[in-house]
């Protein structure tokens, strides 16, 4: 997909809070389980809860983590405060990935971005954020390891994941989505419809030369420079075309 011009590229808010609040709630989700996993392989199992509680005291304070505080209580805000701040952070880095086209040139930079991403958050909010409000207990009372873990794999990969995955999005959220259906066996016959992506003509052959290393094949090349036709592994076609060679 030709990538726009910095002038092309345009503020979608909508598009940001479709891509970013699921992929914030799956990757929240991940998160918390393995915090909580983690919490009662290191301290036991009455530890489990406790990554919960210490998210609800950002809004109920160090309360939140006495045991005399209830579970419901605690562990009820720590949810909602970690659901609502994982979907904000889904919707930010799908704005990043919408507005810097580097960052979402490829599946792989999807996953790194949103990995940097993750761990750039736990820095912020453990060193900065926690310090400037008084959450003394997150960078005092975690495993840095485990920090480190959580939120660059298991929150920062997974929202990037779930943002690319069995779906071929356009990076800057301004086009259409395309599923392709799991088939049991290839399909023999011609395909009654396919795509055309047309691309700047000095690039063409990259693009077919990638899609054939992701697992592709060239159909046909008996037009080319004016179109090439691929397939993936199940026969989907789909034609890469530039301007050249017209009849």
């Amino acid at each position: 997909m030709q990538q726009p011009r910095a002038d092309e590229i345009r503020v979608e808010i909508g598009a940001w809070l479709r891509y970013g609040i699921p992929a914030g709630i799956a990757a929240g989700i991940v998160f918390a389980m393995f915090e909580m996993i983690m919490a009662a392989v290191l301290d036991g199992g009455d530890a489990f809860f406790m990554p919960l509680r210490m998210i609800g005291g950002i809004g109920l304070g160090k309360t939140a983590l006495d045991p005399a505080t209830s579970l419901l209580t605690a562990g009820g805000a720590g949810l909602v405060i970690h659901m609502i701040l994982s979907m904000m952070y889904g919707v930010v880095v799908a704005a990043a990935l919408s507005l810097v086209p580097q960052l979402s040139a490829s599946r792989t930079a999807v996953l790194v971005s949103a990995s940097v991403a993750g761990f750039a958050l736990w820095i912020l909010n453990f060193y900065v954020f926690a310090q400037a409000f008084g959450w003394t207990w997150f960078p005092n009372n975690t495993n840095a390891a485990v920090q480190f873990f959580a939120h660059t794999f298991f929150f920062g990969a997974v929202l990037g994941y779930v943002q690319v995955t069995d779906v071929l999005v356009d990076p800057h959220f301004e086009g259409p989505t395309f599923w392709f259906q799991q088939m049991d066996a290839p399909r023999p016959q011609r395909n009654r419809i396919h795509l055309d992506v047309t691309v700047p003509h000095d690039v063409a052959e990259e693009r077919v030369a990638a899609a054939v290393a992701a697992g592709g094949r060239i159909v046909s090349d008996d037009r080319a420079r004016a179109f090439w036709v691929l397939a993936d592994p199940e026969g989907n076609e789909a034609c890469v075309c530039t301007w050249q060679d017209r009849d």
